[in-house]
């Protein structure tokens, strides 16, 4: 049995190792428990095959606002107002949260009540496909969970993660400079929790079948609410070994697949994607090699390569990277690919595809108009780890033509490569960093996560304004993308000798191949504006952007 091949190898070495057929015995109790309950669920669905239509907003679930609704029932307005091309919606946590900006979630399996409900869930539902968030590394502080492991709890006395603070954990990798380990004063005394995140997120610990199951649990749930597709965020850390670097170790790997056959059982038209910001080689291992895992990764190679490409107008690394692209993207697997989102702009990932001058150099140029640099400890020293800053000022670079130029043409990169498509709801406006909420709250990442509370007030956008002409240019390159079965996520694909600042790429086969074209310039090239592009010869022979030229 798959369940149980996955769960010998989480357990191997360990004293639930001799448990693994109960372990596995009440896993599926549980899933056919769940499908039970379901009885108005349609009958076992098949994989829902991707296509060039797939394109997700990235969006807080509070981004907009209005008087009358829910910001949940607000969110699908602004939608069919701002991306009415794109066919998914990836909700940030929804859920009850206790700080960084919903990803210390107190209750997994609740919507926060100021959002909505999951009735809300239901009707986004209806008309988009939905991806949710499922932050199964770490909990809320706050956690009912976790104040039950410090009021002792049987249920719960194994569930987080505890460490002995003399141990030398020196190897272990860290995405933040803050303390591995936080004190907690439980039941049993003070005990030293591991936090990878920071000290109000705590790490739950899997070596406790109990804990795994719960979570698995929460995966059901949204599967269940009708979620189109689940992403694992910061998956990579799951896992918890000292003396090792505790990242991608063979037991979260082993997590991640049992995650993928416990949907399969019923709900295979689920996918599974991998949130890891780290190297592209590293990302990858999350896809299936033979063995289901991941259906998709996001793409964190992309935003880094495409920034450095459109700073320097010289594609060389972008192209040698996309090359290998096609190696991985098929009927069974694929990238969500994106630019930006609620995050900063990673850089590990870029490590070893870029020199480390040319992202010391990125990150001078962003931190010079006001983004800002967020740094990791290595034994080198500390390193820019993140950008924080929005994506439009990150390609304008403090002149708001270059930014007009740059800003859809690298959307058009990330859309017209092999995979799905991911737009952060701030890249469709154009907008610039919150400087104010960074002040008041000292987090960086605020630069790039403002909320709009008037919905009225910001639409209808004004077509010659910034935002409305770059709304205008976002939407020709979604309804491009799916115009045509050459940008299928899984069609052939392969890049061309880039010349003159031209990005080029051939998608399709005969008879719809295309020739992709993107100036990645500030000057026209080859009849091609800057910030322009070209299809040729099925889909249009015209440049695109030009009503929205500097």
């Amino acid at each position: 049995m798959t369940l149980h091949r996955h769960l010998t190898t989480i357990y191997h070495g360990t004293d639930q190792a001799r448990h693994v057929d109960d372990i596995a015995a009440d896993l599926v109790t549980l899933l056919d428990e769940r499908d039970a309950n379901q009885a108005s669920r349609p009958a076992t669905k098949e994989p829902v095959p991707w296509t060039q239509d797939d394109i997700w907003i990235i969006t807080y679930p509070d981004q907009f606002r209005s008087p009358d609704r829910t910001p949940l029932a607000t969110l699908p307005v602004a939608l069919d107002r701002l991306a009415p091309e794109a066919n998914g919606v990836h909700l940030l946590p929804c859920y009850p949260w206790s700080s960084d900006d919903g990803y210390a979630v107190v209750d997994p399996l609740q919507i926060e009540p100021a959002y909505g409900g999951w009735n809300d869930i239901g009707r986004l539902t209806q008309d988009r496909r939905v991806m949710l968030d499922a932050v199964v590394n770490h909990l809320s502080s706050e956690s009912p969970w976790f104040q039950a492991f410090l009021d002792g709890d049987p249920e719960f006395e194994n569930g987080f993660v505890t460490a002995d603070p003399d141990q030398d954990l020196s190897m272990v990798i860290r995405p933040r400079s803050l303390p591995l380990l936080t004190p907690f004063d439980t039941a049993h005394g003070r005990q030293w929790v591991w936090t990878t995140f920071s000290p109000d997120q705590v790490d739950v610990d899997i070596s406790d079948p109990t804990m795994l199951l719960r979570l698995v649990d929460v995966l059901v749930t949204y599967a269940e609410a009708g979620a189109s597709a689940i992403r694992l965020d910061a998956i990579g850390f799951l896992w918890k070994e000292p003396g090792t670097s505790c990242i991608h170790l063979p037991q979260t790997h082993a997590a991640v697949k049992l995650m993928r056959a416990a949907l399969d059982r019923h709900h295979p038209d689920v996918l599974l994607i991998t949130e890891t910001n780290v190297p592209h080689d590293e990302n990858v291992a999350y896809l299936d090699s033979g063995d289901r895992e991941a259906q998709a990764v996001y793409q964190f190679s992309l935003p880094p390569l495409v920034l450095h490409t459109m700073h320097t107008g010289d594609a060389t690394a972008l192209s040698d990277w996309a090359q290998g692209l096609s190696e991985w993207t098929g009927p069974d697997t694929t990238f969500l690919n994106f630019l930006a989102s609620h995050d900063g702009i990673g850089l590990r990932p870029a490590e070893g595809l870029l020199a480390q001058d040319q992202l010391d150099a990125m990150a001078q140029r962003v931190a010079t108009i006001g983004g800002v640099v967020n740094t990791r400890s290595t034994p080198r020293g500390d390193r820019p780890y993140e950008l924080c800053t929005t994506w439009f000022d990150a390609v304008a670079l403090g002149d708001e033509g270059r930014g007009l130029a740059h800003h859809v043409a690298s959307h058009a990169i990330m859309m017209l490569l092999p995979g799905l498509a991911g737009v952060y709801i701030h890249s469709m406006l154009a907008s610039s960093n919150d400087h104010e909420t960074y002040r008041q709250t000292g987090m960086a990442r605020a630069l790039n996560r403002r909320r709009f509370n008037s919905l009225d007030a910001l639409l209808p956008l004004d077509p010659a304004g910034r935002a409305g002409r770059v709304n205008a240019g976002m939407c020709q390159v979604m309804a491009l993308r799916r115009s045509s079965p050459a940008f299928h996520p899984d069609a052939p694909f392969e890049v061309q000798p880039h010349r003159n600042g031209l990005f080029r790429f051939r998608r399709g086969a005969a008879p719809d191949e295309v020739l992709v074209e993107i100036n990645v310039t500030l000057d026209e090239v080859d009849g091609i504006p800057a910030g322009g592009w070209r299809t040729t010869p099925h889909v249009s022979a015209t440049p695109g952007r030009q009503q929205y030229d500097r």
